[in-house]
């Protein structure tokens, strides 16, 4: 039982970890992504202001 619980905690631990890190790939991506259309001129500036 206590080799169970172990085994999920790490688990669990292992795959908050990953999905932390996909996540901030994923969101950095989408930045630099948005920033280099908004350096080349094709994102208006009031897009996101309603």
């Amino acid at each position: 039982m206590l080799f169970d619980s172990t085994l999920r905690r790490d688990l669990a631990r292992n795959f908050g970890a990953t999905l932390v890190v996909i996540l901030t790939i994923v969101l950095t991506m989408m930045l630099i992504r948005t920033l280099g259309q908004a350096a080349g001129g094709q994102v208006s500036a009031q897009s996101g202001i309603e």
